[in-house]
């Protein structure tokens, strides 16, 4: 399946250049490559509020794709969300829960969460600056866990948990949630918390996940 002929959802993490050293530096999109990336976007697919994607109600012609950025890293708010406006595109930002939070520095989160948080991470106040500004906030669960390698009973309780603080955060449960490391189970879809779950965020229409740079090449 090509995205061509079904929908795309292209991923971004973080917007902007890593600090010396980092470990993730892959992560990262030079701001300036992202908005060629972006004007790619514009003269050649439709670009689409991720809902809109999922329910396959969107004209022909062009293909069709829904931006989104894991993890919840600052930059998407100080970076990557002007440009966006600019271009007057949507998007929607999975939050990694438990990073929001000071305490999220504690060693017991792992080095993961240590080294994400180095690179810079979306506060509170800043996921509620990005819904009043008009994207779309999603669960990317609440620890960034593996949910493909736990059982039903765990990945309740971390989607549960990332729902709630997300809820509480935002006055609405989110609608969306992508699977850390894109990866589920059986054990882990039979969860059933009121969240659209799969992969990227619904079992009825199957996405791919892609980078522009990636169709660029392809077109």
């Amino acid at each position: 399946m090509t995205d061509d002929t079904a929908g795309t959802v292209v991923v971004y993490h973080a917007i902007g250049a890593p600090p010396p050293g980092a470990a993730n530096d892959d992560l990262f999109v030079d701001p300036a490559t992202f908005e060629e990336e972006l004007a790619f976007l514009a003269g050649h697919r439709q670009v689409l509020p991720l809902a809109a994607l999922l329910s396959g109600e969107y004209e022909a012609g062009k293909p069709a794709v829904s931006i989104t950025f894991d993890d919840g890293f600052r930059s998407v708010l100080t970076e990557a969300a002007p440009i966006l406006e600019r271009f007057g595109f949507p998007a929607t930002v999975f939050i990694t829960t438990r990073w929001l939070d000071a305490s999220g520095d504690s060693a017991e989160n792992g080095t993961e969460q240590l080294n994400h948080r180095s690179l810079g991470l979306l506060a509170p106040h800043d996921v509620q600056e990005l819904v009043e500004r008009g994207f779309e906030v999603g669960s990317h669960g609440h620890t960034h866990a593996d949910l493909g390698r736990l059982s039903a009973a765990i990945v309740k309780a971390e989607l549960l948990a990332s729902a709630d603080r997300l809820e509480n955060l935002l006055g609405k449960r989110p609608r969306f949630l992508a699977w850390p490391y894109g990866s589920s189970s059986t054990e882990s879809e039979a969860s059933r918390i009121p969240m659209t779950r799969t992969r990227i965020a619904a079992p009825w229409r199957p996405m791919t996940r892609s980078t522009a740079s990636d169709m660029r090449r392809r077109r």
